[in-house]
């Protein structure tokens, strides 16, 4: 008894498995696309707010990134001595010189990592002129809503990140992670 060879079948077992496989690649190299593990805002703004001003601003804090510790860059010498996170409102302690007027800069490069938790920089820069820094200290004392000042973003983002915040004259990093309290000085 002879078998008759049967092509269809024999093509079709070929071509299947080529389809499923084209297919995975082409869905896997699609979704590289579609997933982000960030946010990035896309219009600067800033918020004046008494003694800082919050700029959103991806060049800016760029900037600030690449120049930060070098002489010159800083006005004034400073240092954060506590970062403390209550809810909606975050709080950084800077040592100043005594009787010095010094305005601040608080950059965020609009980026929000979505880790678990969120997290997102921000930088801490003094601005002031013909300050006498062998008069003493003194702590200035930011106020940071944090709703206000990262306007972009929904409140429960807000609530779940975690902030990091750096020292534009130095190069110290503070990381706050939820509701913190860390201070920088013994």
């Amino acid at each position: 008894m002879k078998f008759k060879k049967n092509h269809f079948s024999i093509k079709w077992v070929v071509f299947i498995p080529t389809l499923v496989v084209s297919i995975i690649l082409f869905n896997c190299d699609s979704s590289k696309d579609e997933v982000t593990d960030k946010l990035q805002i896309k219009d600067n703004y800033e918020v004046n707010e008494g003694p800082y001003t919050f700029f959103a601003n991806a060049e800016k804090y760029k900037d600030t990134d690449l120049k930060r510790g070098q002489d010159n860059f800083c006005q004034v010498e400073t240092k954060i001595s506590k970062v403390k996170r209550e809810g909606n409102v975050l709080t950084i302690e800077i040592l100043k010189p005594k009787d010095c007027d010094v305005k601040y800069e608080i950059i965020w490069d609009g980026v929000l990592f979505f880790s678990n938790p969120m997290l997102s920089t921000i930088y801490v820069k003094a601005l002031a002129n013909d300050c006498d820094e062998n008069s003493g200290t003194e702590i200035d004392a930011l106020v940071i809503k944090l709703e206000e000042a990262f306007k972009t973003l929904k409140k429960d983002m807000i609530d779940k990140t975690n902030f990091t915040v750096r020292d534009a004259c130095s190069l110290v990093n503070i990381d706050c992670t939820g509701d913190c309290n860390v201070s920088t000085t013994p």
